[in-house]
């Protein structure tokens, strides 16, 4: 090699070698604002994406800036303190990770060196459908009656059924995914009554949950407590004093003792019986004035803004003028209640009713059922109602007279009541998420799964442990029980 191409060579490698010394020195000063000098300071940190949106169990990547004094930045994802301020909306793990656990929003915070910076992550509910699970017998004939509830203490949502013609109570378990066997039958001994209905409630307060039953038609009118053995047996208990054997009945504290009491709609009246705690009641105490007819439906809950509960009652239209009415009494928070104010309503023979704040204004509003259809009726918050404005949400078209049952719930976990509706002319069932609710004609969220003719009583309840309520409908006509589950 010549020696004039050696001083080449060897010129080309210490031009590279200072090139890349230069480069050393560029990233090590941060360079182009990549990171932070020796000197720089701290001064915030910012996260990212800003406010975003994920549906209830999906994640959300989040990411920590730093930025500091000499312009540059730096990331600090790895390094910050992750917090959630909700954390029954979102968790974040150690690296910024955040996993949608409800629906609502959170605050996300990266923390480093004593600085902070934030932004909301809002949780949607999941998308939500449905479709039609088991059908299985009730465990006797028409059925009248149908909660959810836990029975057996195992944690998993089980069906009680009331059965009118053969004065049966069957229990279903629950296996965890939705799936139910073999019923384990009570006989209730009605003394020439039937079985009637049944609210569920811990009542003598053994941690094991019981049942408020009623006797209805024949002679033995009157109202029942079963006690719970915590596997879906049950002890029945003497008839409660004075009592009469319920249409519709609310498991609710009336007078704030710590107890559960009993509010309950009966042919002509409404009644309240107060619990002690160990499974007894102070008798029962009748409500003076209202419509006076067939009370089918009733809600319990603070509709005129007082922080007392108070009641709201349906009468089909049995009563003064066979016009069908809503019958509104105050709570005085301690366990009695004011006159009835009584309100008609424009269609006849309603079946029964639901509450809560539909259109989210604080003020809480109706869900009611007819033959055929079903209505939003919209609260004034002083609790009367905007009758005249009422909004059909569902029916079955069918002009057939049958009834709609109707259930106030939040199914989807939002926080929001949706609607689900049964017609017993068809047997369809709609389940109208809240979202669909607040347009006009309803369009969104809104599932239909049909049953059999004859779909009466209706229940829902987590059944299958995946976060979205699942619904049950028992039929008069088949004797059948149907789940209809979330997917």
């Amino acid at each position: 090699m010549s020696t004039l191409l050696r001083r080449s060579l060897l010129s080309r490698l210490t031009i590279s070698s200072f090139a890349f010394a230069q480069l050393l020195l560029l990233v090590s000063c941060g360079g182009s604002g990549s990171g932070p000098s020796g000197s720089a300071k701290l001064q915030s940190v910012s996260v990212t994406p800003a406010n975003p949106s994920i549906a209830v169990g999906a994640t959300q990547q989040f990411k920590a800036t730093g930025n500091y004094s000499d312009g540059s930045s730096k990331d600090l994802t790895s390094s910050a303190t992750w917090t959630s301020k909700t954390t029954g909306v979102a968790t974040v793990n150690s690296s910024g990770l955040a996993t949608a656990v409800a629906a609502g929003s959170s605050v996300i915070k990266a923390s480093s060196g004593g600085l902070s910076g934030s932004t909301t992550l809002t949780v949607t509910p999941p998308a939500v459908s449905f479709k039609k699970g088991q059908t299985f017998s009730s465990g006797g004939t028409h059925p009248l009656s149908v909660v959810v509830t836990d029975f057996n203490g195992d944690g998993k949502l089980d069906i009680a059924v009331a059965n009118e013609n053969t004065d049966t109570l069957a229990v279903f378990l629950n296996d965890g995914t939705g799936h139910f066997g073999t019923p384990i039958v009570t006989n209730v001994q009605t003394s020439g009554a039937a079985l009637g209905f049944i609210a569920a409630g811990d009542f003598n307060e053994d941690s094991k949950m019981d049942l408020a039953v009623s006797f209805i038609g024949g002679g033995n009118q009157v109202n029942v407590i079963l006690f719970g053995n915590g596997d879906g047996t049950f002890q029945q208990q003497p008839a409660i004093t004075n009592s009469a054997g319920f249409l519709a009945a609310q498991v609710a504290d009336l007078n704030g003792d710590g107890h559960q009491d009993l509010a309950m709609a009966f042919n002509g009246t409404l009644g309240v019986s107060l619990g002690v705690g160990d499974g007894t009641f102070n008798g029962t105490t009748y409500l003076p004035g209202g419509s006076g007819g067939a009370f089918v439906g009733l809600a319990v809950a603070d509709f005129n803004g007082d922080g007392k509960l108070d009641m709201e009652a349906l009468d089909e239209g049995s009563g003064v003028g066979g016009t069908a009415a809503l019958n509104f009494y105050p709570g005085n928070g301690d366990g009695t209640f004011g006159p009835a104010t009584v309100t008609p309503i424009v269609f006849s023979s309603p079946t029964n009713i639901g509450s809560g704040d539909f259109n989210d204004d604080g003020k809480l509003d109706l869900l009611i059922g007819f033959p055929n259809v079903a209505e939003l009726v919209l609260g004034n918050g002083d609790g009367t109602f905007d009758l005249n404005n009422a909004v059909v949400i569902g029916g079955d078209n069918t002009n057939a007279g049958l009834g709609v049952n109707v259930l106030a719930a939040d199914v989807d976990g939002d926080g929001k009541p949706d609607a689900v509706m049964v017609m017993e002319a068809t047997g369809t069932v709609q389940i109208a998420l809240n979202s669909a609710l607040q347009t006009n004609p309803l369009s969104g969220a809104i599932s239909t799964v049909v049953t059999a003719p004859g779909a009466f009583g209706v229940a829902v309840g987590d059944l299958d442990g995946d976060g979205i309520k699942d619904v049950v409908v028992i039929n008069l006509t088949t004797s059948q029980v149907t789940t209809i589950l979330s997917k």
